[in-house]
C-alpha cells in the first residue's frame, strides 16, 4: 500500500482539468456521508465508493464526515484507500471529523468544512501512540504529520492532533491534542474553504452542474423479496451461519413482501439462507446457502407446488 509519505498527490494536468471552465457538463460526482463512527461498514462504503467513481470516470469523489472514533488502525486503512485513489477525493468536513476519522479528512486531497465543523483530536478518545501496520509498527503522530504536510502545512499541526507532546502554536501551548475550529484551519492553510452544503462544496471547485451519485448507507443491506403463489401464508425466515434464524415475517397468500437483513448482522456472518415455513402445515422450504456480499439482493417466488418455486441472486450496483 503506497503511505502518505510517498504519495505526491494528484496529476497536475487532472487537478487543472477539474477546475477549468465548463467541465460541469455531463460529468458525475461519487458522494458518500459516514456518521457516528468508523465501522468494518465505513470500510466497504468507502472501496465501493472509490470503485464505482473509478469505473464509471466520475470526476471527484465527495466524502462527508461527521465521525468520532477511536479506531485508528481502521482510520488507517481507509485514509489509504482515500490516498491512492485514482481520482481527486474531497473531504467535507459536515461538523466533525475527530480523533481517528480526522485522519481520513487529511487522507484527502483537499478539505472543505462547514461553518461550525471542527477538525481534530481531543482528549476524550485515547489513542494508541503506535501501531501495527504489516511488518512494522508506525507512530500515529507519523501517520497524521505525513497526511497533514500533503496538504503543505506544517506536519506538526497534524500530529498535535493525536499527539500531546506536541504543542503546536508556539511559547505557551497548552499540553493537550489540538481541535481546529473552521475559522481556525483556514487560517493554517489546511482547510480550503467553507461550505454550507455538498452543492456549495461543488460550486467552488466547478462542478455545480455534476450529476451527483449519492451512495446511501441502506445499499450495504441485503434485501429479500418473497412473492408467495401459494395457497397458505407462509413465515419467512433468514437462517445465518452458526445456525441462527431471524423471523423476517409473514408473506400472506397471493401476496408479496421485501425484508431488509441489517447490514451489521450480515458483516458477522458469512454466508445466509432464506427458509419459508407453510402456515397449517409441516412443509417448508429454503434456498441454497448464499454468500453474503455488500448489496445482495434474493428474489424468491414461491408456488403452490413447492418443487416448482424459483429464486434469484444478484448484487445491487
Amino acid at each position: 500500500m503506497v503511505r502518505p509519505s510517498t504519495v505526491l498527490g494528484i496529476p497536475i494536468c487532472l487537478a487543472l482539468c477539474l477546475h477549468s471552465p465548463g467541465i460541469a457538463q455531463g460529468v458525475s460526482v461519487h458522494h458518500v456521508k459516514l456518521a457516528g463512527s468508523l465501522t468494518e461498514e465505513s470500510f466497504v462504503m468507502i472501496e465501493h465508493v472509490l470503485q464505482q467513481a473509478g469505473t464509471s470516470g466520475s470526476a471527484a469523489v465527495v466524502v462527508e464526515l461527521d465521525v468520532d472514533s477511536d479506531k485508528i488502525e481502521l482510520a488507517d486503512e481507509i485514509a489509504g484507500m482515500i490516498a491512492e485513489a485514482s481520482i481527486p477525493v474531497f473531504a467535507y468536513v459536515n461538523r466533525r471529523a475527530l480523533n481517528a476519522a480526522a485522519l481520513l479528512s487529511l487522507a484527502a486531497d483537499s478539505i472543505y468544512m462547514s461553518p461550525d465543523a471542527t477538525l481534530g483530536g481531543n482528549n476524550t478518545v485515547n489513542l494508541p501512540l503506535v501501531i501495527s501496520r504489516d511488518t512494522a509498527e508506525v507512530r500515529v503522530a507519523d501517520l497524521f504529520g505525513d497526511y497533514a504536510a500533503r496538504h503543505g502545512v506544517d506536519r506538526r499541526i497534524g500530529e498535535a492532533m493525536v499527539d500531546p507532546s506536541v504543542r503546536y502554536g508556539g511559547p505557551g501551548a497548552q499540553e493537550t491534542r489540538i481541535t481546529l475550529t473552521t475559522e481556525r484551519a483556514l487560517e493554517l492553510g489546511l482547510a480550503v474553504a467553507v461550505a454550507t452544503t455538498v452543492d456549495s462544496l461543488l460550486a467552488r471547485i466547478r462542478l455545480a452542474n455534476a450529476t451527483v451519485r449519492t451512495v446511501e448507507r441502506d445499499w450495504l443491506a441485503t434485501t429479500v423479496t418473497v412473492e408467495n403463489n401459494n395457497w397458505r401464508d407462509i413465515n419467512v425466515f433468514v437462517r445465518l451461519s452458526g445456525g441462527m434464524q431471524l423471523r423476517m415475517g409473514t408473506v400472506t397468500s397471493m401476496n408479496s413482501s421485501t425484508y431488509t437483513v441489517p447490514a451489521n448482522i450480515l458483516f458477522k456472518n458469512s454466508y445466509i439462507r432464506v427458509v419459508a415455513e407453510i402456515i397449517g402445515s409441516d412443509d417448508r422450504i429454503q434456498t441454497e446457502t448464499v454468500r453474503v456480499v455488500p448489496g445482495l439482493v434474493i428474489q424468491w417466488r414461491i408456488e403452490n407446488v413447492l418443487q416448482n418455486s424459483n429464486y434469484f441472486v444478484w448484487i445491487r450496483s
